[in-house]
């Protein structure tokens, strides 16, 4: 082999060296630029309730980077290595499952955790409403509802009756209770109203005592009795439920007055679907004619 052809293969060898060098250099440089990629989302129950201070850990070459979930179970993980590998990115709290998954970051990945509690999660539902009508101040009326966890098999809830109207005298039985399971079924709540004049309707809450956003509302419906009535006619051709008149045809009025031998005759026709009361073969109406 000749001098100059040694040469040469050794300035060729150092020309590649060098530029091997420089692309290390330089895919170092890059790695440094390529550190922003960030993964961002929410963290929630199995009910999809929000879960705060919950940790998310993304893992690469060795170190990581993590965040902790707001009041909203948002988090958002900066300074992740953008690279052509999967990353391992976990969700976890005390009380929880560690939720963990393979992602590729970019700049803006995103993903959402659930968590499974290690104790079921209890869930209130409530189911009735109350309608009282015609009672009189001082009256006592009655009525129910239901309270039932629908939450997580063999969870307990704990419940209690938080607000209800200011009028009249209320008594629930019971007002409250302790480790109620889905297994239980609805529980029946008694209610007992001594009525009083300022009754306008409302709604009693119920909620869930270690959850103040797991409530439910059971709307009450009121109506004050009618006022005096006056005898009008006689009925025909009319529809009775529950003592409630709805008619559909004409009514003769015939109204006597204290003048001998003065009779008026009239004919009133109703509205459809007007509600009076009944008594015996009679009608009492606030009609005024």
């Amino acid at each position: 082999m000749n001098k100059k052809m040694v040469v040469g293969i050794i300035s060729i060898l150092f020309v590649l060296t060098t530029f091997t060098t420089s692309i290390k250099s330089d895919a170092n440089v890059s790695t440094i630029l390529l550190n922003d990629g960030n993964l961002s989302g929410y963290v929630n129950d199995t009910l999809m309730n929000p879960i705060q201070g919950a940790r998310v850990r993304v893992y690469f070459h060795g170190t990581y980077e993590e965040d902790y979930t707001d009041s909203s179970g948002y988090y958002h993980v900066i300074n992740i290595p953008i690279c052509y590998c999967l990353k391992n990115a976990t969700a976890s709290k005390e009380g929880y499952e560690t939720e963990w998954i393979l992602l590729s970051i970019t700049e803006n990945t995103t993903h959402d955790f659930v968590l499974t509690p290690l104790d079921p999660i209890p869930d209130l539902d409530c189911d009735g409403d109350l309608c009282w009508i015609d009672v009189v101040p001082g009256a006592t009326v009655t009525g129910s509802f239901t309270v039932e966890n629908i939450g997580g098999s063999n969870s307990e809830l704990d419940w209690g009756i938080e607000s209800y109207p200011e009028w009249g005298t209320w008594t629930f039985t019971p007002s409250s209770g302790t480790g109620l399971t889905p297994e239980d079924g609805p529980l029946t709540i008694d209610v007992e109203v001594i009525w009083s004049e300022e009754a306008n309707g409302g709604e009693i809450k119920i909620v869930n005592c270690e959850n103040s956003d797991d409530y439910c509302i059971i709307d009450i419906s009121t109506a004050p009795p009618p006022p005096p009535q006056k005898l009008i006619g006689f009925i025909r051709d009319l529809e009775v439920t529950n003592y409630t008149v709805t008619f559909h045809a004409i009514i003769v009025l015939k109204v006597q007055y204290s003048f001998p031998g003065l009779i008026f005759n009239r004919q009133l026709v109703l509205p459809n679907n007007y509600e009076g009361y009944l008594s015996d073969c009679f009608v009492w109406a606030t009609f005024s004619f």
